[in-house]
């Protein structure tokens, strides 16, 4: 056993750290852990024959009738005041085939992933640390709920995750990156009906640029998204097998936006190209010819009683 202060390199041909580090939820039991798996899989070659047998029964599922069907352990966290959230660990079987994943094709997981320069993180190689042996680290040395940087896998004092990862370990560490900036576009085009300065935001410019009255027409209006889902789907309208035009209907007959949305394009009709005219039009009508059976009017039948009639309220003026 080393003693405190020094520093145990920890194996990387040790695969079945993959229990421990890669397979159990963030959040678990204060009573929970993977340890006790660990510790019995690296002592399975020389355990005692019943442990043995249990461990080929429940885990390496090489029983006399082996079930492949297994069911995890479930467990409830808090999330927020009153509600909670439902996690689940998978069955021990089930994480000795994880394990045996990795082992097999950890490298493979590897090269796939550097593949892509899209990635803002990814396994770049299996993390082999140095960590400092005692007593707090050694409780604590599988059970951070983090990814090991490239840069620092060589220093860490343990291993928080079976692979060592290149790019960004937290997401807002993305966006504070000069790369997210980079990805903004250096220019953006807004229209309005008068001069403005362009405004200069970082790397990023606001352009104004003067347009017709006419093309700011629906500006703030309901059907404003409507007329410019049109537009970018105008190429896609001609060859559409009905998909899109009973999408398109089906917004224009929603009970809480669909009328105010249908007034805006009959009342914008002048203010649409010809092409889009003629879409909308075709639209409308198809909406107003499918009225519901319940609002259509019913025919009398012969013999049945007429209507009772209707009361009209008159305004009655008294003058002396």
């Amino acid at each position: 056993m080393a003693s405190r202060g020094s520093w145990v390199s920890v194996k990387r041909g040790d695969h079945e750290r993959v229990l421990i580090t890669e397979t159990l939820p963030y959040e678990t039991p204060l009573i929970f852990s993977g340890d006790g798996f660990y510790s019995r899989m690296k002592e399975h070659p020389s355990a005692n024959p019943v442990q043995r047998a249990l461990t080929k029964i429940l885990v390496l599922r090489e029983g006399p009738k082996p079930n492949p069907v297994t069911i995890p352990f479930s467990y409830k966290i808090r999330k927020g005041i009153t509600e909670f959230r439902k996690l689940g660990v998978v069955h021990p079987s089930s994480l000795w085939d994880l394990n045996n994943f990795y082992e097999r094709h950890d490298e493979w997981l590897i090269y796939q992933c550097s593949r892509s320069p899209f990635s803002i993180r990814a396994p770049d190689g299996i993390s082999g640390s140095f960590y400092e042996r005692n007593e707090a680290d050694a409780m604590n040395q599988y059970k951070k709920g983090q990814v090991l940087s490239s840069d620092s896998a060589i220093h860490s004092r343990y291993n928080p995750s079976y692979f060592s990862y290149k790019g960004y370990n937290r997401l807002y560490k993305f966006f504070q990156s000069d790369r997210f900036v980079r990805l903004e576009p250096a220019r953006i085009g807004i229209l309005t009906d008068g001069r403005l300065r362009p405004i200069t935001l970082g790397n990023l410019t606001l352009d104004f640029q003067s347009a017709a009255p006419s093309r700011l027409y629906w500006a703030g209006r309901h059907a404003m998204r409507f007329v410019q889902a049109l537009r970018w789907l105008r190429d896609m309208l001609p060859s559409d097998d009905g998909t899109l035009r009973k999408r398109l209907v089906s917004i224009l007959k929603d009970p809480d936006h669909g009328h105010a949305i249908q007034n805006d394009l009959r009342g914008g009709l002048s203010a649409m190209p010809e092409w889009m005219r003629v879409i909308v039009r075709d639209l409308l009508q198809q909406v107003s010819a499918e009225v519901p059976p319940s609002a259509k009017k019913a025919k009398p039948t012969r013999g049945a009683s007429a209507p009772p009639p209707v009361l009209q309220k008159k305004r009655v003026s008294l003058s002396r």
